[in-house]
């Protein structure tokens, strides 16, 4: 049995009884990093933990992100070498989707009535702590059991498997710690108690080195079918572009002829028009001219310039 396994499935097996047995050890971690004099979790409102938090959020995020990169690639230049393995694509999306998203989140924490911390009595909130094994707490969505934010953080453990055998320990070691110290962060900040971080990354652990071993090993997936399928989906996805484009470019020549041709036609239609009424307008220009002159005679007649007197010689 790998080493990573049995330290995983020990600290899932220990967690839980310990844990268990003795439900007070998850408050007294919690109270270490409770400030009763602002009856609140102070590094919760650090810049520094904000700044780790934001890391433990957004670098195990990179595995899975690279993976969908790598596929959209293969399947858009479908004649180019795939840049990562197809099962090893296929391996970072599936831990990314299933585990964290499905298992945890959408399995666990909307299911499972445990309040967190800062929803506690003892720490300045309204509900009754429970135990990981109690599901009767008041909570209804976005609990505390299990950790959604460790359990991402445990998809750097899957990607440091994939490390080649000579540091293949040292990167799990290094991604083991991540895993563990994001965690930590989470009870410091209380948003979750350790019981929901140690099984919250341990079981994942353990599912991601399931996934690993059925995708990776399995006979059931293969890298030549995998690139094959995804070859010809991108020939496929082509061709279909390339039919709606040509189509559309056809469209669009016969809409612009066809606008040309109206536009073609009412300029004709203009110029037979002012041809037409060329002579009604020379008249009425004429007519204009004749109601001018007369309305300046008229003013002539009626008003007579004044003649000045000649100016006296000295």
């Amino acid at each position: 049995m790998p080493i990573t396994l049995r330290v995983a499935l020990a600290t899932a097996v220990l967690s839980a009884l310990v844990l268990g047995f003795f439900p007070g050890l998850d408050r007294e971690v919690a109270r270490f990093f409770f400030d009763a004099s602002l009856n609140s979790f102070p590094v919760a409102s650090t810049d520094w933990g904000l700044a780790l938090r934001w890391l433990g959020m957004y670098l195990p995020q990179l595995g899975w992100m690279a993976a969908t990169a790598a596929i959209i690639v293969a399947i858009l230049r479908p004649s180019r070498p795939m840049p990562m393995r197809p099962t090893i694509a296929i391996f970072l999306i599936v831990i990314a989707l299933a585990i964290p998203a499905l298992v945890v989140n959408a399995g666990f924490k909307q299911n499972w009535g445990r309040p967190r911390p800062v929803n506690v009595v003892e720490f300045g909130g309204r509900q009754d702590f429970r135990p990981w094994w109690d599901n009767s707490g008041n909570c209804t969505r976005n609990c505390s059991f299990m950790s959604g934010e460790t359990s991402a953080a445990a998809m750097l453990v899957g990607a440091a498997t994939l490390a080649p055998p000579t540091v293949r320990p040292f990167t799990i070691a290094i991604a083991s710690l991540f895993t563990l110290l994001t965690g930590l962060l989470r009870v410091a900040f209380g948003g979750h108690w350790l019981s929901d971080v140690l099984l919250g990354g341990s079981v994942s652990v353990l599912l991601i080195l399931a996934a690993r071993q059925i995708i990776l090993f399995s006979r059931g997936i293969d890298d030549d079918e995998a690139r094959l399928a995804l070859s010809q989906t991108g020939f496929l996805l082509q061709g279909w572009l390339l039919g709606i484009l040509r189509g559309f470019g056809v469209r669009t020549g016969r809409l612009v002829r066809g606008m040309r041709q109206t536009g073609l036609a009412m300029r004709r239609q203009f110029v037979r028009a002012g041809k037409a009424f060329r002579p009604a307008l020379s008249g009425v220009v004429s007519f204009a001219r004749i109601v001018r002159t007369s309305a300046i005679e008229l003013r002539g007649a009626l008003f007579p310039a004044k003649t000045r007197a000649p100016a006296p010689a000295e």
